[in-house]
């Protein structure tokens, strides 16, 4: 398994979020819910190191949403896919 790093740009959200929750789940086979922390950096962009679980097929869709954490403006969650191949 390797991890990568996930980076988000979301400019709209006000300078007191520091911080996202991405939430994923399988779309061709239930994993359960994989959940990571993005926590705001310095030039102003989320991120965290996503390692999904090993499926036993040769490629998996996750499917999902970016929340904002402590968000005063109710911004919608946005939606997020990520295609793991082997």
């Amino acid at each position: 398994m390797v991890s990568n790093t996930l980076s988000v740009e979301w400019n709209t959200l006000p300078t007191e979020v520091d911080s996202l929750m991405l939430s994923l789940e399988g779309h061709e086979m239930m994993m359960g819910t994989y959940k990571l922390l993005l926590k705001r950096s310095a030039d102003n962009t989320f991120s965290g190191d996503l390692l999904l679980p090993v499926c036993t097929s040769d490629a998996m869709t996750w499917l999902g949403t970016i929340t904002p954490i402590n968000d005063t403006s109710h911004a919608s969650p946005l939606p997020i896919s990520v295609r793991m191949t082997l």
